[in-house]
């Protein structure tokens, strides 16, 4: 499998380093590396099983998930508006696309089969606050804590920072439960001032149609009031059902305490779930 290794100093945008692994152990081998802040394993000719045990059905999502046509296909009318929205912005201006891993996976492949990506890049940061960097790596919080992926989101914010003068704009896209993962990442991008590098849009979809996140969506068009955020868009859903639903997403972490390390999440057969192919099939999504 093909894996993207990131470091503090970019090198490269999606990765500074390449590898092509063909075993659990080869992979661990380098993402064990406290100079790796993040990688992402992508299935390639060469797969291989990883993951095994840890892979059981724990989320409610997970173990009473069953396909809905319907409600796929209200995600797929979201992204569809949401990306007719984005484009009157943006138009043939050069962006990047920062969509974290694992929430916005789903919704920026379905999103971007509406968009012309002639001008457009895609960053995958890998910033899941329930992942921690090993202990004895000693990497810590601002709070002085054994830092998360959700620190994370710093280090992937300044590892870009120099890549930026080329874009015009900055397209966070993200998913919207209550709204304060996205509230405090947007946060974090004014504090490592990334505005001051180009203008951010912020993209969310919401669960329920924006029900659960009238407070956190007010916040966030505060920052478009005081000029921190260029604009601010959202479009509701019935359900986010890939929240937390790994066979879905097929993608997720070895475990939680080797770090932001993103691989495939496969069956016996080295495919991909069910879950995911029948939601893909609803949402048109035909590509990685």
């Amino acid at each position: 499998m093909e894996l993207w290794v990131r470091y503090k100093q970019a090198k490269n945008l999606l990765w500074d380093d390449k590898f092509i692994v063909t075993s659990r152990n080869d992979w661990y081998q380098i993402i064990y590396d406290r100079n790796v802040i993040s990688s992402i394993l992508w299935p390639t000719d060469t797969i291989f099983k990883i993951g095994g045990e840890f892979f059981n059905r724990r989320h409610p999502h997970e173990k009473l998930y069953k396909n809905d046509t319907e409600r796929n296909l209200s995600y797929l009318s979201a992204c569809k508006r949401l990306s007719a929205r984005l484009q009157t912005i943006i138009q043939n201006q050069k962006c990047i696309v920062y969509a974290p891993m694992r929430g916005a996976y789903p919704i920026w492949r379905t999103m971007s089969q509406f968009l012309d990506l002639t001008h457009i890049d895609v960053y995958y940061p890998v910033t899941s606050s329930f992942v921690l960097y090993p202990k004895e790596f000693g990497i810590v919080s601002k709070k002085g804590k054994n830092a998360s992926g959700r620190y994370n989101n710093y280090q992937e914010l300044e590892r870009l920072k120099p890549l930026l003068s080329n874009y015009q704009y900055f397209v966070y896209i993200d998913e919207i439960i209550s709204g304060g993962m996205m509230l405090g990442h947007i946060k974090e991008m004014i504090e490592t001032k990334i505005q001051d590098h180009l203008n951010i849009i912020a993209v969310g979809l919401a669960d329920r149609f924006g029900q659960r996140s009238t407070s956190c969506r007010n916040k966030i068009n505060k920052n478009v009031e005081n000029g921190s955020l260029h604009s601010f868009l959202w479009e509701g859903c019935e359900q986010l059902i890939t929240e937390d639903q790994k066979f879905l997403l097929g993608i997720h972490y070895e475990d939680y305490k080797h770090g932001p390390h993103i691989i495939p999440v496969l069956d016996e057969n080295l495919d991909f779930y069910p879950e995911r192919k029948l939601f893909e099939q609803d949402v048109r999504i035909c590509k990685r």
